[in-house]
């Protein structure tokens, strides 16, 4: 096996990680996006023909869909052919995907005063293109992947089918009521509080998003640690895994912005058996109480 690389670009607030696996034969990206909006982006984007070697990646996964996680993607799938994109599990239909999603871009429980709704681009549009598009691949719960003997863990905490019928059932009364026909027009016309509502409502809380953040887990089925060499390349920050531990395997730990619960921490801790990990993203930008 070739030398494999994995980084995360300091893009400042916001995630884009990269990783090249034998010599960048099968690369990834998990996250694409920056409080610092494309700038921050643009010249890693631009340097992955370069690290992978080719004009193509194998596979994109998305951890959630706020605005500093997903904002670089356009630009992404313009510049490099993606081959797969990995999805977080938003509820079967294209009303809840749309509702759910549209609360996290616009980020409608922060503090401040929402951001206007961009012209330039399109967040319904674009979950029902990725949604829709054969080739891409919704997490539910879990999946595991295995390529160039490499072992990938994707790991989800869906909305339940009963919360989607419920949600279902209040976005129409306030469609209805708003006399509108699409998810587009409710948000288009800042029906925001009743929005809220209708969130809390089914959800008791403003923290979904986050939980829904779909979490991968990725390490090799070898022992042989020289297989996880890691150097520097482009401005990219890359870590050497066993300068900072003795772990058997080199296991990395992504986790969108996920607030841990009792399966996910459960099933990671299964996957790791009595080993450690290695690299650790902590969720929501640094918050202390989040580690597993």
């Amino acid at each position: 096996m070739g030398n494999n690389y994995f980084a995360f670009a300091p893009v400042g607030q916001g995630l884009f990680y990269g990783g090249f696996i034998d010599g960048g034969s099968y690369s990834f990206v998990y996250d694409c996006g920056s409080e610092n909006g494309i700038k921050a982006l643009k010249p890693y984007i631009d340097s992955l023909p370069f690290l992978s070697g080719k004009n193509s990646i194998d596979f994109l996964a998305i951890s959630h869909f706020h605005r500093d996680h997903i904002n670089g993607i356009n630009y992404l799938l313009n510049t490099i052919k993606v081959e797969k994109v990995y999805l977080p599990y938003l509820g079967e239909k294209d009303i809840t995907r749309k509702f759910l999603a549209g609360i996290s871009y616009f980020e409608l429980f922060k503090e401040q005063e929402v951001k206007r709704i961009d012209e330039e681009f399109n967040i319904f549009s674009f979950i029902e293109a990725l949604y829709h598009s054969d080739g891409n691949i919704v997490i539910k719960k879990r999946k595991t992947l295995i390529k160039k003997n490499w072992k990938f863990v994707f790991l989800n905490n869906p909305i339940s089918k009963y919360q989607e019928t419920f949600l279902i059932k209040e976005i129409k009364k306030l469609m209805s009521i708003a006399k509108v026909t699409t998810i587009e027009e409710l948000f288009q016309k800042h029906y925001f509080p009743y929005i809220k509502a209708i969130y809390k409502k089914v959800f008791y809380n403003q923290n979904l998003m986050n939980n829904s953040s779909m979490v991968l887990l990725h390490y090799p089925l070898g022992s042989d640690d020289r297989s996880c060499l890691c150097r520097s390349l482009s401005k990219f920050f890359y870590v050497n895994h066993f300068s900072i531990s003795k772990a058997k395997k080199p296991y990395s730990l992504l986790t969108g912005d996920l607030t841990f619960n009792s399966k996910i921490a459960s099933a990671i801790k299964k996957e790791i058996k009595n080993d450690s990990l290695v690299i650790a993203l902590i969720p929501h930008h640094g918050a202390k109480n989040e580690w597993l």
